[in-house]
């Protein structure tokens, strides 16, 4: 992933950070303790500030820009300037007040024993969004997305665990409290070994972690297989411009999964459903959320879901994903939601 050929692009970062005010002396300047925690400790924590500088859009997108931020500086100290690119142009349209999503997994090539595990983490992501978290606890919400970015791209690095187990442990620490759950940092597995004969164990038997043997001593245990077992990975949302209807790249890139998802898991029918912020007349929205619900599934057709598997529906501004008052342009809202019934 890595690629040493792109070092010109150092350049063409400062530039975009000189657009956003952030560039990287002055970011530096503004916060030293964190080129001290980069260079010196090998830490990186990317939300220090208890208030995020003043930026457009809103405190959830600008605590978002700013970790995407501390990102693109912790690989642009390892010289990997693919994805100082790509984290820093997902800092500049957070900045803006741009919707940025959580990167979709198709866009990283992981190790397939990972995937599971990340669409998992990523749709819990999406639970706690619609629930509301990005309003009620903005600092934590984009903690959580940028440590799954970063964990997304560690992972397809797959090269230190000790990175991989910072960003997954630091989602997995922001989702716990944004929940409201303890979170117990993952250490990998424990073996152990018990004469205790109250247990039916025998000496050198792998027995559960939670039991404390009395002599306890060494023993290696296999790691059980883990069966190959169709995972469902929605429901799916993808997202529109203003007044649009139009498949964006990242929008496209959910819709291959959805369309490799319902290969595999064969469900009954594929269900749509389109929505629109409150921005524009009722009569409007209602027909624009139509085109898009239209949108989505001409392009699953295209992609080989049979128009018997299709139903759409449109709802126009009526079922917000983040209430807001009328009149208000709000990206989460200018959305097609998209689920699986068996």
């Amino acid at each position: 992933m890595r690629n040493y050929s792109k070092a010109l692009l150092t350049g063409v970062v400062a530039t975009a950070l000189v657009a956003c005010s952030t560039n990287s002396s002055t970011y530096d300047s503004k916060h030293p303790e964190r080129q001290h925690d980069h260079e010196m400790t090998g830490q990186h924590d990317y939300f220090k500030s208890e208030q995020p500088e003043t930026l457009k859009g809103t405190p959830f997108d600008r605590y978002l820009s700013e970790g995407y931020r501390g990102l693109a500086k912790k690989e642009d100290f390892e010289h990997d300037f693919d994805d100082v690119e790509k984290f820093q142009n997902r800092a500049l349209r957070s900045a803006d007040g741009q919707l940025v999503s959580p990167e979709a997994l198709s866009a990283r090539n992981l190790p397939p024993y990972s995937v599971d595990e990340l669409a998992s983490a990523r749709a819990r992501l999406e639970d706690a969004f619609y629930a509301g978290a990005s309003v009620k606890m903005p600092r934590e919400s984009a903690k959580a997305q940028v440590m799954f970015d970063c964990w997304m791209e560690q992972q397809e690095e797959n090269i230190q665990q000790h990175d991989i187990d910072e960003c997954k442990n630091g989602f997995m620490a922001a989702m716990a409290k944004i929940e409201n759950k303890p979170h117990v940092e993952d250490k990998g597995p424990v073996y152990t070994h018990s004469h205790d004969h109250k247990h039916t164990h025998g000496p050198g038997s792998c027995v559960d972690h939670t039991h404390k043997p009395s002599e306890p001593e060494a023993v290696v245990c296999p790691l059980p297989q883990k069966k190959e077992v169709a995972t469902y990975h929605g429901p799916y949302i993808i997202f529109f411009e203003l007044d649009r209807a139009d498949i964006t790249s990242d929008a496209q890139s959910v819709l291959d999964k959805v369309v490799a998802d319902a290969r595999e898991m064969k469900p009954r029918r594929v269900v749509l459903t389109a929505h629109t912020d409150t921005s524009g007349s009722r009569s409007h929205n209602e027909a624009l959320s139509q085109r898009r619900a239209q949108a989505a599934a001409r392009m699953l057709r295209a992609e080989g879901v049979e128009v018997s598997e299709i139903r759409a529906s449109h709802y126009g501004e009526s079922k917000p994903r983040v209430s807001t008052k009328d009149g208000v342009r709000h990206a989460g809202n200018r959305r097609v939601e998209i689920d699986f019934e068996w």
